[in-house]
């Protein structure tokens, strides 16, 4: 959609020279030398194609409800991409601990050990075990841990 458009403060400037180039294929307005571009001028050309190669712009003019309303949809759906990509793992902001999810729901089996000690711990991990939580206690020298393993042992 070809629209008249300003650059941000500083933007022309900022851009590479490969990169000015390809925007005076799109932009006619634009000088042939960079140093010579000016931010607040008015430009046209096609949108879609000038904020892919340099970001967020300016849009002068009357912007009619049919646009907005594509602008709006198509803005929807890339947030909604972002979303699916940016999987962020939820945390208890009471006390800060991570919560996770699939790797918490396949544990088998769970137990807790309480005032362990490096060795004792260490023989467990072999054995399969990970750790879900370690708990320090103030009144002891040795933090309880709680542990879990996705398959039980065969007794």
């Amino acid at each position: 959609m070809i629209m008249t458009f300003q650059f941000p403060y500083g933007r022309l400037k900022e851009i590479k020279p490969i990169v000015y180039a390809q925007l005076r294929h799109y932009v006619a307005e634009l000088p042939e030398e960079q140093a010579e571009a000016r931010d607040f001028s008015d430009y046209t050309g096609p949108i879609d194609k000038i904020v892919d190669l340099v970001g967020p712009i300016e849009v002068k003019g009357n912007v009619t409800p049919y646009f907005m309303n594509i602008f709006t949809a198509l803005m929807e759906k890339v947030d909604g991409i972002a979303k699916k990509q940016n999987v962020e793992t939820s945390v208890n902001n009471r006390c800060d601990v991570h919560v996770p999810g699939l790797g918490l729901l396949m544990m088998r089996e769970v137990k807790n050990l309480d005032d362990l000690c490096t060795d004792k711990l260490q023989e467990e991990l072999d054995k399969g075990w990970r750790i879900l939580a370690i708990c320090p206690q103030p009144d002891q020298r040795r933090p309880d841990y709680i542990l879990g393993r996705t398959t039980k042992e065969d007794s």
